[in-house]
């Protein structure tokens, strides 16, 4: 995952994990992404790097 170029600290979500964090926000029915929606979808993506 790339690093913010402003703050090393950030990274920066890949298209797919925004993706998957709006089919996690679709299926709570919220209207918008929420941290929390995100953060999911990246575990979720580094679970499925690790197979």
């Amino acid at each position: 995952m790339a690093k913010s170029p402003k703050n090393p600290n950030l990274t920066i979500a890949s298209s797919t994990e925004i993706q998957l964090a709006r089919t996690i926000t679709d299926l709570v029915e919220s209207d918008n992404i929420e941290a929390n929606h995100l953060s999911e979808a990246i575990g979720y993506r580094k679970l499925d790097r690790r197979s």
